[in-house]
């Protein structure tokens, strides 16, 4: 021991009390066994989707169970810039009207659109027709 200063060395004990965690979406519980490690942890997380109400009160957070509070609405107007391709600035879309609420339309711009689909292709359908007539067995 140094002049003045006192170390303690504390032991983990554990014990058979279980205690209730509610993780941090609110969505799930565990019980854990008092003076484990996980007893040590306020809240966990479930991985489920927490599901908690957004900012907006009309859209859910779809992130997984996290800690603090949820992200704002992706769809609020002052966050949405561009048509849902991404090309065109809403601006720039002569037939959008002015979005106030983020249930409101978001428009479009007409061109086409080169985001890659579930399927894996831009979109471009040509694909599909060839891929058809190649393998169609009647």
């Amino acid at each position: 021991m140094r002049h003045g200063v006192v170390l303690w060395r504390a032991r983990l004990l554990e014990c058979d009390l279980v205690c209730m965690q509610t993780c941090c979406c609110g969505k799930g519980t565990r019980s854990v066994l008092c003076g484990s490690q996980d007893s040590f942890e306020i809240r966990y997380l479930c991985g489920k989707v927490c599901g908690r109400d957004l900012d907006c009160g009309c859209h859910h957070c779809d992130q997984l169970c996290h800690p603090g509070p949820c992200d704002g609405c992706p769809l609020q107007p002052s966050r949405v810039t561009h048509c849902p391709c991404g090309k065109t600035t809403l601006d720039k879309i002569p037939t959008a009207k002015p979005r106030r609420k983020c249930t409101d339309e978001v428009p479009t711009c007409q061109l086409t659109c080169l985001k890659p689909l579930l399927c894996g292709t831009d979109g471009n359908f040509d694909f599909f027709l060839v891929f058809l007539l190649l393998c169609c067995i009647c």
